[in-house]
C-alpha cells in the first residue's frame, strides 16, 4: 500500500486551496453582469383552477376531520372583489412604537403586525452619525397571519400601548369571533412575545380555516458584501420528527439531493448540483418569484441575512412553512429569448409563513397562541440560551466545536483587550504555542529528510525500473533513521481546522462586524482601499500582499525535500494564496498573516539552533 509523501499531502492542500480559491478568481476575471430589477415574470406552472387570492391547504395540512368540518361553518377566505371592498372600508392605517432602547418595533392596525423593526445598537454603514440597522416589512408584515378572513392585512385592529410603550394590546372581531393579540418587548434583548387570544362568542361552533404566521421580508444590508462560496440570505427551520436536524433552505443539500430556495426557481429537471451539461435546457424562464409549501411537522422557522436574523417558534409544532423568495434579474433577460435566461437564481430577499392546521371553537370557547418572535442579530449566545438547535442558524459546520472554542476565546479576550485584531492575533500566537511540540518535530523531520536526499537519489539510480521498489527502499530509508514524512506536513494542516473554523464565523458571527485595527475599517470586510484606482479589483488591499511577502520568505527559508515537483510548486503557492485571499474578510487575512510570521520566526529559531 502506498504511503503519503509530503508532496502528496502538499497537493491536497494546493487543491483545497484552489477550490476555495476559485469564487474570488471567477469574481475577479469573469464578473457576472450588474443585477438589475427586471419586469415581474409570472411562473408557468402556477395553478389555474384556484381563484387569486384564495389559500386551499391540503388535508395533512389542516389536521381536522369531515365531521368537524360539517358541525362548524368555516370562515372563508374572500374572493379578490371582496378583497377590494374590504379595503376600500378599511380606516386609515396607524402605526403604534414599541421600544427598550435596544430594539424599536413599529405595529401597524392593518392586520395587527410588526411592519418594521429597527436595532439601535447595530449601525447600518461603519461610520459615527450612520443609521442604526432598520427591517422594513411593510409589503409583508412579520407576525400578521396571512390568508385568515377578518383578521389579516386587509382587516383592521384596535391598538392600545400600555405605559412604559413595551406592550401593546391589538382587537379584532370577525364572524363572532374575537382575536385579542399582546406584543410584548422585553426590558432588554431581542426576544419578543406575541400572544392570541381567539374567543368564539357566537352560539355555535366556529372553524377558523388553516393559515400561515408570516415571518418578515430580509433582504442584505446596504454595504455589506457576501464571502465567496455561501449564500448569506436563508430561511432554516427545525423538523419536530425524524430526528432533530436543522435544515438550511438557502444552502439547499446538493450532495444529498434536497434543494436549496434557489433550485425552486428551476424547472424539477434542472434542480440540484452537478454539471449542467449533463441536464435539460429550460424550457421556460425562471420566475422572479417563488412560494413553495413544506408540509412538515417544525418547531420553528428563521429567516436570515448575513448578520441578522428572525425567529418564530410557536408553543406547538406548525404543520408546515411556505418558503418565499425573489430574484434579482440581468439586463438583457428576455422571455422570449432563451439564450438571455438566467441558469442561476440570484437571491434578492426571503421571507416565511408557518403553517398551522384549522382550529374549531366551540361556543364560549377561548384558545391561545403563544409565540416567541425574535428579531436582531446572530449572536451565538442569545441563540444558544433560546435551545432548540437555533444556534444552529450560525451554520457552524462539521468545525462546530472549533467555532465555538474560538469565538468564545476572542470575545474573552477582547474583554480584556478591546481589540479584535489583537485578539486574532493572540489567538494565532496561543495555536502555535499549542502545537509547537508538533511543528517543532516537523521541522526538523524535514531537515533530517532534506538531509538524506543524496542517498534517496542514489536508490532512485539503483532502482531505476523499479518503482515499487524505490518507495520500498525509501521507506526503509525514513524508517532506520527515525524520519516521518509525513510529519513535515503538520505546520499547515494543524491551521486547517482553525482557518475553517474562523471562515465559518466571519460568516454569521456579529462580533467582528464593524471592527476597526490598525487602517482596516471593519474585519468582517475587505479593506477596499481606495476604490477604483485599479481596474480589476473593487479596492486596494495591503494586507494580502503582506501576507504573500511573508510567505515567499518562508517558502526561501522552508527545507526542500529536492524534489522538483514539490519546488515548483511551493513558488506558485503564495500566488494562488494571493487571490485566494485578496477578498475575504480581513480578519481571516490577519489570522494567516500573523501565523506566516509565527512560522517564519520559529523557522528562523530552527536555523540559528542548528549553526
Amino acid at each position: 500500500m502506498k504511503r503519503w509523501s509530503i508532496f502528496d499531502i502538499s497537493v491536497v492542500v494546493l487543491l483545497f486551496a484552489a477550490l476555495l480559491a476559485w469564487g474570488p478568481i471567477s469574481q475577479k476575471f469573469f464578473p457576472a453582469p450588474a443585477i438589475v430589477p427586471g419586469p415581474a415574470i409570472a411562473a408557468t406552472n402556477a395553478p389555474a383552477a384556484v381563484p387569486p387570492g384564495v389559500d386551499v391547504p391540503s388535508a395533512a395540512a389542516t389536521g381536522t376531520t369531515l365531521e368537524a368540518r360539517a358541525e362548524a361553518p368555516v370562515l372563508s377566505a374572500p374572493t379578490n372583489a371582496a378583497v377590494a371592498d374590504a379595503v376600500s372600508v378599511l380606516p386609515e392605517e396607524t402605526h403604534v412604537v414599541l421600544t427598550n432602547g435596544m430594539l424599536r418595533v413599529e405595529l401597524t392596525s392593518h392586520g395587527g403586525g410588526i411592519c418594521s423593526a429597527e436595532l439601535d445598537r447595530y449601525p447600518t454603514a461603519n461610520q459615527r452619525d450612520s443609521a442604526p440597522v432598520s427591517f422594513n416589512f411593510r409589503a409583508w408584515p412579520a407576525m400578521s397571519y396571512d390568508k385568515l378572513p377578518g383578521f389579516d392585512a386587509q382587516s383592521a385592529f384596535s391598538i392600545v400601548v400600555a405605559p412604559g410603550g413595551r406592550k401593546a394590546t391589538l382587537e379584532a372581531v370577525s364572524g363572532g369571533v374575537r382575536l385579542v393579540r399582546e406584543i410584548v418587548v422585553p426590558e432588554q434583548g431581542y426576544q419578543v412575545q406575541v400572544t392570541d387570544s381567539f374567543e368564539n362568542r357566537g352560539a355555535t361552533a366556529v372553524t377558523l380555516p388553516a393559515t400561515g404566521l408570516r415571518v418578515g421580508t430580509m433582504g442584505r444590508i446596504a454595504g455589506e458584501t457576501e464571502i465567496s462560496g455561501f449564500t448569506h440570505l436563508g430561511i432554516d427551520s427545525l423538523n419536530s420528527v425524524g430526528g432533530e436536524k436543522t435544515r438550511h433552505w438557502g444552502s439547499g443539500g446538493t450532495f444529498g439531493g434536497t434543494p436549496a430556495l434557489g433550485d425552486f426557481f428551476q424547472e424539477p429537471a434542472l434542480r440540484g448540483g452537478g454539471c449542467s451539461m449533463g441536464k435539460p435546457a429550460p424550457t421556460r424562464q425562471m420566475p422572479l418569484s417563488i412560494n413553495e409549501r413544506i408540509n412538515q411537522d417544525l418547531d420553528w422557522v428563521a429567516v436570515k441575512n448575513k448578520f441578522f436574523v428572525q425567529i418564530v417558534k410557536p408553543p406547538e409544532p406548525c404543520v408546515g412553512v411556505d418558503l418565499r423568495a425573489t430574484r434579482t434579474t440581468a439586463p438583457g433577460e428576455q422571455p422570449g429569448n432563451p439564450a438571455s435566461w438566467a441558469k442561476v437564481a440570484l437571491l434578492r430577499d426571503v421571507s416565511a409563513a408557518l403553517r398551522f392546521a384549522a382550529l374549531t371553537l366551540k361556543p364560549g370557547e377561548t384558545a391561545q397562541r403563544q409565540c416567541q418572535y425574535y428579531v436582531g442579530p446572530k449572536d451565538y449566545s442569545a441563540m444558544r440560551n433560546m435551545g432548540v438547535h437555533m444556534d444552529d442558524i450560525m451554520e457552524f459546520g462539521w468545525f462546530k466545536p472549533v467555532c465555538i472554542a474560538l469565538l468564545w476565546l476572542l470575545n474573552h479576550l477582547v474583554a480584556l483587550i478591546p481589540s479584535y485584531g489583537l485578539a486574532i492575533i493572540l489567538v494565532t500566537l496561543l495555536v502555535r504555542g499549542i502545537f509547537w511540540p508538533l511543528t517543532h518535530k516537523g521541522t526538523e523531520s524535514m531537515k533530517r529528510m532534506q538531509a538524506l536526499q543524496p542517498e534517496i537519489k542514489a536508490l532512485k539510480e539503483k532502482f531505476r525500473d523499479k518503482p515499487q521498489k524505490i518507495q520500498q527502499a525509501t521507506m526503509e530509508l525514513y524508517k532506520k533513521n527515525k524520519v516521518n514524512p509525513m510529519s513535515g506536513c503538520l505546520p499547515i494542516l494543524i491551521q486547517i481546522p482553525v482557518f475553517i473554523a474562523l471562515y465559518n464565523v466571519l460568516r454569521s458571527a456579529v462580533e467582528l462586524r464593524h471592527a476597526h485595527f490598525l487602517w482596516i475599517h471593519d474585519l468582517s470586510e475587505a479593506e477596499n482601499l481606495f476604490p477604483g484606482l485599479l481596474p480589476i479589483v473593487s479596492g486596494v488591499n495591503f494586507l494580502p500582499l503582506i501576507m504573500t511577502a511573508l510567505s515567499v520568505w518562508q517558502t526561501k527559508i522552508t527545507p526542500s525535500t529536492g524534489d522538483p515537483a514539490q519546488q515548483r510548486m511551493m513558488v506558485f503557492m503564495p500566488v494562488i494564496m494571493l487571490v485566494f485571499f485578496y477578498s475575504m474578510p480581513s480578519a481571516l487575512v490577519l489570522y494567516w498573516t500573523a501565523n506566516q510570521a509565527a512560522m517564519i520566526i520559529q523557522m528562523l529559531w530552527h536555523l540559528r539552533h542548528a549553526k
